[in-house]
């Protein structure tokens, strides 16, 4: 379609354009204003032993309790009693990856804890129980495979927590995606109710004296 034709089709349905620009401009306001939630994460480690003959040592075997501690946070048990804790939000415990995500690094032993929730209480609190789930997860694990107590790896906090961090995004960016999607939504609302539209039949065809003109011109 042409720029004219867009825009005459436009004007054939000025009110039903007026009625999605206005909920595009609701939807924009709720969206920026509303609370954008928070983040609280922290970095665990995870350490050996003290004693010099202790096979933790290796840093293979720091990684096998990383990983093993890691998987059982995730799963459905680790999850039971990080809510049994006073966990209420969504929580990720993930390995640190030094590369990306098509070849993953996780060559050293640490992992990060992220907390989600649109409450800075309920972050916080969450990562407390997430923390306390996964040294006692740690110590578990070791524990099912028999290992000397003397020798077992501690999980403990190498980074602070970060606390509850708003997350504030880009207004513009924001403003942008959504002034182009109002502008398709209009585009193809009007395009449909355009579609919809009755098309007008040409006056001469009801008219008896149409075929009488035919045969005249066809002569």
């Amino acid at each position: 379609m042409s720029p004219q034709e867009i825009a005459a089709m436009l004007r054939r349905h000025l009110i039903a354009i007026a009625i999605v620009a206005l909920v595009a401009c609701m939807f924009s306001y709720h969206l920026i204003h509303d609370d954008p939630g928070y983040i609280d994460s922290g970095g665990v480690g995870f350490i050996a032993p003290e004693n010099p003959i202790s096979m933790f040592q290796n840093t293979e075997s720091l990684q096998v309790t990383e990983e093993a501690a890691a998987w059982f946070m995730m799963g459905s048990q680790g999850e039971r009693e990080v809510r049994a804790a006073g966990g209420t939000v969504s929580y990720n415990v993930a390995m640190l990856n030094l590369y990306n995500e098509q070849y993953p690094d996780y060559s050293q032993p640490y992992v990060t804890i992220t907390v989600m929730s649109n409450y800075p209480e309920e972050a916080q609190q969450t990562f407390r129980a997430v923390l306390g789930v996964l040294r006692k997860a740690t110590a578990m694990l070791q524990e099912r495979v028999g290992a000397n107590p003397k020798n077992e790896v501690r999980a403990e906090l190498v980074t602070q927590p970060t606390g509850p961090i708003a997350q504030s995004g880009s207004h513009k960016r924001s403003y942008a995606a959504l002034a182009v999607l109002a502008i398709i939504a209009i585009y193809m609302i009007a395009r449909a109710l355009d579609r919809r539209r009755p098309r007008r039949q040409p006056r001469h065809r009801g008219n008896p004296r149409y075929g009488i003109l035919l045969g005249v011109f066809d002569r």
